[in-house]
């Protein structure tokens, strides 16, 4: 009997100074919401040739106005907050006075997506309309961080986090003026960097709340079409170039078991 005491004695001592000391210790895994905002930049261009609108040439803007026209009317500033939902995994590491380091992998679907139709004219020409449809769209975003902070009591520590970001971007724009038309396609899987801070707490043995904010940039997606047309002609030599940008800004909250 006085065994079994202090055999169950010493049990309830490890496990309390081990949950003490080190309560965020080990792997973890949960599910991730919130509310993110993406901002995307749309910047595209054509250039008027010497050539003027010429269909041997295959180019087609006959001055320099209708050309800085044009381009304005394919370019925007576009904003999107969305309410992700995804799944992280991590794992964490106590090192006492030198604070709690971990690394956290995250994978969420934002669906960011804006359209718009941008007008414009030619200057003195009132047959021609000419527009442009911009598309753009973000979705399956992934983060790749380190974590590194110290705890506040207990149960709970802050934190700085940073790392790479992957995302799948698309940008479309179609250009017409009733008689001509343009599209220029992109997508691409980008890489970019994110950082921010966070605070998690345990609220109880194996499970953890946190809210963490961060900011998070990919650079341009870019590519220059040639397909510009009418219902007899090509205009292949007059390029349109388009340069996509996101950056986003996200308050995430996330419930973790811990293991």
């Amino acid at each position: 009997m006085k065994n079994y005491f202090f055999c169950l004695l010493s049990a309830v001592l490890f496990s309390s100074t081990t949950y003490a000391q080190s309560p965020f210790d080990g792997f973890n895994a949960g599910i991730i919401t919130g509310a993110i905002n993406g901002k995307f930049t749309v910047s595209s261009n054509t250039p008027y040739l010497p050539t003027e609108y010429n269909v041997d040439a295959e180019t087609y803007f006959a001055n320099q106005t209708n050309a800085n026209n044009v381009s304005e009317s394919g370019s925007g500033k576009f904003s999107r907050t969305r309410v992700p939902v995804g799944l992280s995994l991590g794992y964490n590491k106590d090192f006492g006075r030198w604070g709690l380091a971990g690394i956290q992998a995250d994978l969420s679907s934002i669906g960011l997506k804006e359209s718009k139709i941008n007008s414009t004219t030619y200057p003195g020409n009132d047959s021609y309309n000419p527009e442009t449809t911009i598309y753009i769209r973000a979705d399956n975003l992934a983060t790749l961080r380190a974590r590194y902070g110290f705890t506040v009591d207990q149960t709970s520590w802050i934190y700085f986090t940073g790392g790479i970001a992957f995302a799948d971007i698309e940008s479309k724009t179609t250009f017409t003026d009733g008689t001509a038309t343009e599209s220029n396609n992109l997508s691409e899987h980008k890489t970019g960097w994110v950082a921010g801070i966070g605070v998690e707490k345990m609220v109880d043995k194996f499970w953890s709340i946190n809210a963490e904010y961060h900011y998070t940039a990919f650079g341009n997606i870019t590519g220059t079409s040639r397909n510009m047309a009418d219902d007899t002609h090509s205009f292949s030599n007059q390029p349109f170039t388009t340069k996509t940008k996101l950056h986003m800004n996200a308050f995430e909250i996330g419930v973790s078991k811990h293991f």
